[in-house]
């Protein structure tokens, strides 16, 4: 069976973003800045051969996904699993406060994964549960074709660990996911190739 040929990108700038809160959940709109990384990640990639693209359906992503598909106009699929990691009463708080205010939890959810309990929100075993079930459907529907897929930080993070084989202890230990960041693989179900990897030289950060 041919693997599918996998682009993967996170959403553009959003005010949480900048501003340093969590979102999960949070239906936050793109900013200027989020629509011009976004314009970026187009004209990068708009030469390129992709059949369908696959988006969170979240404001952030799917308006990320509308743009680039401009330059495609393929069909474009929103996909629930695709949806960022849940945070519960987390989102829409400051990261700095959350740290402050929840030690035991913000010190496992960014130090130590494998052993985060949320007060409510998703686990990070959730949230691979549902990867793991639109990566099966993907790679029975399109073997041998490009899919785009556009999520978020958390999802891309969550995903890399189970395309390389690695448990939820990884998730920190990929390199950093900047906005409308690109990694390209190959997938067949059970083994990925990989040839680029988090790579953000389209836009200036």
């Amino acid at each position: 069976m041919k693997p599918v040929k996998i682009y993967l990108t996170r959403h553009g700038q959003t005010l949480f973003n900048l501003e340093e809160r969590m979102q999960g959940h949070i239906d936050a709109e793109l900013n200027a800045e989020g629509i011009k990384q976004a314009q970026a990640l187009a004209q990068r990639i708009k030469n390129d051969e992709i059949d369908h693209i696959y988006s969170s359906p979240l404001k952030r992503a799917f308006k990320t996904a509308q743009v680039i598909n401009l330059e495609h106009e393929i069909p474009l699929n929103a996909d629930d699993r695709l949806k960022e990691m849940g945070f519960g009463s987390w989102e829409g708080q400051f990261i700095q406060s959350i740290k402050d205010e929840f030690k035991p939890q913000a010190h496992a959810f960014w130090k130590a994964p494998e052993t985060y309990i949320p007060i409510d929100g998703e686990t990070f075993e959730e949230v691979q549960t549902r990867i793991k079930s639109f990566l099966k459907d993907l790679v029975k529907n399109h073997c041998g074709e490009t899919v785009l897929i556009v999520c978020h930080g958390m999802l891309i993070r969550n995903m890399l660990s189970i395309l390389k084989g690695e448990d939820t202890s990884t998730v920190w230990e990929h390199p950093r996911i900047y906005q409308t960041c690109l990694t390209i693989l190959d997938y067949d179900g059970q083994t990925s190739e990989f040839s680029m990897l988090a790579d953000a030289s389209h836009y200036k950060f």
